[in-house]
């Protein structure tokens, strides 16, 4: 072939024109399945056909130095997967995910209020849609957790708590009778009394309510007692009227 400077390349009718590397003109056919109308010509490779024109640069684009065409980084966002799309977890960029995000967490349910527990020994407790308590595993006597008893001392007379609950309160150290009343009812609060010190414990039911052992009963915001070393009583809250003993050790008089 004659070598012909500066001819430009060209389309024609089955293929590419225009100079080779060697600076002859040069004609390259494109395969059947490729339409004329659908490429352009790249004007430093007569035999690359490759459809730059015919992509959004955003998503798909060409790569003219390696002509390919290929998918742009970050080009495929939310928009272009559907919705019932199986993804691998593995994945998936976790980064800044919440537990909402896999369904982990109830529409009711404010996690973000845990955020406000700061004390130590305790365990949160849901009290309410999105409010959280505190609930001390510590001398306290709050266990939180179901089979779990913390003993607690009580050698003066005090007024009991309902985060107390489940507590054996004992007297060890006392030096008169120590009076214990009992917190507002509320079903299931639940405390147990043990008579170390002879000195006794007087266990005093709050206002318009009794504590019934067995067939006995104190009066409306009366009280139950013992001054027998090793007696041991646990009651429990049954309504907003009654605090019921569910067991009985020793000797216990109502008055």
């Amino acid at each position: 072939m004659e070598r012909i400077n500066n001819f430009p390349p060209r389309n024609v009718a089955n293929g590419y024109c225009g100079l080779d590397g060697s600076g002859l003109v040069a004609l390259a056919q494109l395969p059947a399945s490729v339409k004329d109308d659908l490429v352009t010509s790249d004007a430093t490779d007569p035999t690359a056909g490759h459809l730059d024109a015919k992509v959004d640069g955003a998503t798909l684009e060409v790569n003219a130095a390696a002509h390919v065409m290929r998918v742009k980084a970050l080009g495929i966002d939310n928009s272009h997967i559907a919705t019932a799309a199986a993804i691998a977890w593995t994945k998936v960029v976790k980064t800044g995910a919440i537990a909402s995000d896999v369904g982990a967490q109830a529409a009711d349910t404010d996690l973000s209020a845990l955020a406000g527990l700061t004390g130590t020994s305790v365990i949160p407790e849901r009290t309410g849609s999105g409010t959280w308590a505190e609930r001390s595993v510590n001398a306290s006597g709050r266990d939180g957790l179901a089979g779990l008893r913390t003993l607690v001392n009580k050698s003066s007379s005090d007024t009991l708590t309902a985060a107390q609950s489940d507590a054996i309160l004992e007297n060890t150290g006392a030096t008169v009778q120590v009076g214990l009343t009992l917190p507002a009812a509320s079903a299931g609060l639940q405390y147990t009394f043990l008579v170390q010190d002879t000195d006794g414990i007087r266990i005093r039911a709050p206002a318009s309510t009794y504590i019934r052992v067995g067939a006995t009963s104190s009066t409306a915001a009366g009280y139950v007692e013992s001054a027998t070393q090793y007696s041991c009583l646990t009651i429990v809250c049954l309504n907003s009227t009654n605090w019921v003993a569910t067991s009985s050790v020793g000797t216990w008089t109502a008055a």
